[in-house]
């Protein structure tokens, strides 16, 4: 008996022979999906009682029955089961296969794409259509050649990387490529043979193909961002550097062979203060050498160098520390400029400030002895003058009488004139004293001092109800008010009696104060001359004074770290403004205070 199951399994039993079954049963192997089971067979009344193995063969019988029967129950089991793990083995592998043509897809900056046994394309991705230009219409079954420029597809380059690939596994290369539209990209690309099993028949090949253009337009635009920088540091004067943990060289540009005379291959590897000045060196020892986690950037450092030459060299330097990504400082990057020629400007300028203040003190004191000196001389002239005007005035002729009034006034001007420069010289002979300068009080002394002249004027002066109090010194303070209030007096309009008028307000950190008339003005043309020593606009018949007063206030408000100004219009009057700072230079913390101003006139 023959059999066959629908899943293709076999077997064979006999029957109807029974010189087969003269001495034994007989065994056959039937084969089934889930293994081979082996069978027997014996005759069909069994054999006689005596029949050697009867008592076994029967045992046997029952096994085989019980067999046949559970054979039997796994025949119509097993197809049922098995057709579901096929079918879910086949999801598998469409689900797979999907999600690998998905991720395939979603590269877009790689062109990866497969090739059959004989070189033509199978399959085309999104990266590839975008790298190469070509849809996977275009592309699906035409040769690999395709993707090369016409020379190197002539020249036999596709067949040679897929015999390199076929018979080394892989083949990765760097050359130009064409694109759909003919242009050409510089890129990589690797094949890979598929085989059935490690060493089994060729499926194909995979492509992937990585195009280089934006990498190299990166490497040539840092290139050329370098190349800038360097040629602008190089105009600059300066040489760029870099150093280690220990303060060596580990670069330096080219401009250091203009500075220093050394060149950048001299310098690697150099500890950087070697070639500093000895009482430098310490210094900037202290600052190259910093452990990792004191590392600090330093700004506009002065150093010196001993240059190949043996000459000096000032330098002014600044530096950052280099850390690496994981913060490790690694060592300083900085650049130096060579400021020789200017240190050796501030030299020569330092000694001309020194030499110009020495000038200034030797003037100053000379002035000062001058006028002192002078001051003898000339009151015993004034006096001898005013002694003769008073005894022999009207015994001589009226000549007599104009000669001894010349002599009188000219000596009582230049007495004023000598008072005047000494007391302009005695300015900066000392520091401001620090101490709060009541600008009230000084306002108020000073119109107190010309009350008579303003009386027999019949001007008056508006102040305000409020000034402040400032680090300054108060006498100069007083003065300053002084030689403005009697400038406006003496400077009044003909046809008008005086009107003055004192203003204060505050202006940033510092207070303004302005005292205006109604007087003559000045012609804009004349603003700077009249600060200066003697400059006069007017005669001195018809305005009498010494030309000193202006360029004594401008003095002493620039003194206090103040500015002068004036504004006037012709014939309309004249407005002179100063600043005094709210807190001196040294301390800042010391601003002013408001105090009461007496009762205006």
């Amino acid at each position: 008996m023959r059999g066959r199951d629908g899943l293709g399994a076999s077997g064979e039993v006999f029957l109807g022979r029974p010189e087969l079954f003269a001495d034994g049963p007989v065994l056959t192997d039937i084969v089934l999906p889930n293994g081979t089971w082996q069978l027997g067979a014996i005759p069909r009344g069994g054999w006689p009682q005596g029949a050697p193995y009867a008592t076994t063969l029967r045992v046997l019988g029952a096994m085989l029955a019980a067999v046949c029967g559970f054979a039997a129950w796994r025949l119509v089991r097993d197809p049922v089961h098995l057709r579901r793990e096929v079918a879910a083995a086949r999801e598998n592998i469409l689900v797979g296969e999907r999600r690998q043509s998905l991720l395939v897809d979603s590269v877009e900056d790689y062109a990866i794409y497969m090739l059959a046994p004989d070189g033509t394309v199978e399959s085309w991705s999104n990266g590839a259509r975008r790298i190469k230009g070509y849809a996977a219409e275009e592309v699906i079954g035409r040769s690999y050649s395709l993707f090369f420029p016409s020379d190197a597809a002539t020249g036999g380059m596709p067949e040679a990387e897929i015999s390199v690939a076929r018979e080394q596994g892989r083949y990765a290369v760097e050359r130009w490529h064409r694109r759909k539209d003919g242009t050409r990209f510089l890129g990589t690309t690797t094949i890979a043979a598929i085989r059935e099993g490690e060493a089994g028949r060729l499926l194909g090949f995979s492509v992937v193909t990585h195009d280089l253009s934006q990498r190299i337009e990166i490497e040539s635009s840092l290139r050329e961002s370098n190349r800038r920088f360097l040629d602008i540091v190089g105009m600059a004067g300066e040489f760029i550097w870099e150093t280690d943990v220990d303060g060596r060289y580990t670069f330096v540009s080219d401009r250091v062979h203009a500075v220093l005379g050394h060149s950048p291959a001299e310098l690697l590897h150099c500890p950087m203060v070697d070639l500093m000045a000895p009482e430098d060196g310490a210094r900037m020892t202290a600052l190259l050498r910093s452990s990792p986690g004191n590392a600090k950037a330093f700004h506009h450092e002065e150093f010196r160098c001993i240059a190949q030459d043996g000459r000096t060299v000032w330098l002014w330097g600044s530096g950052i520390p280099i850390r690496h990504a994981d913060g490790r400082f690694t060592g300083f990057r900085g650049a130096s400029q060579d400021i020789t020629d200017q240190k050796e400007i501030e030299n020569r300028l330092r000694r001309t400030v020194e030499k110009l203040e020495r000038s200034n003190v030797e003037l100053a004191r000379f002035a000062e002895v001058a006028a002192h000196d002078l001051q003898e001389p000339l009151r015993i002239m004034v006096s001898y003058a005013h002694l003769l005007s008073r005894r022999y005035k009207g015994q001589l002729d009226a000549d007599a009488d104009d000669f001894i009034g010349f002599i009188v006034d000219s000596s009582v001007r230049m007495k004023s004139l000598i008072q005047d420069l000494l007391r302009y010289s005695l300015i900066d002979r000392s520091d401001p004293p620090v101490v709060l300068a009541d600008t009230a009080a000084c306002i108020a002394e000073a119109v107190e001092g010309l009350a008579e002249a303003l009386q027999a004027c019949g001007g008056r002066i508006d102040m305000p109800s409020m000034a402040p109090q400032l680090p300054a010194d108060p006498r100069q303070v007083t003065e300053i008010f002084r030689n403005l209030l009697s400038n406006a007096i003496e400077y009044r309009s003909p046809d008008r009696n005086p009107a003055i008028r004192i203003d204060v307000r505050p202006v940033g950190t510092a207070w303004e104060f302005t005292v205006s008339d109604n007087g003559i003005g000045i012609e804009a043309q004349y603003f700077d001359r009249i600060f200066l020593v003697f400059e006069r606009l007017h005669t001195q018949r018809a305005h009498p004074g010494t030309g000193v007063g202006l360029a004594i206030v401008k003095k002493i408000v620039e003194r206090h770290g103040g500015a002068m100004a004036v504004s006037s219009e012709l014939g309309q009057g004249t407005a002179f403004s100063f600043t005094l700072p709210a807190a001196a230079a040294e301390d800042h913390g010391a601003r002013a205070k408001l105090a009461e101003v007496s009762t205006p006139l």
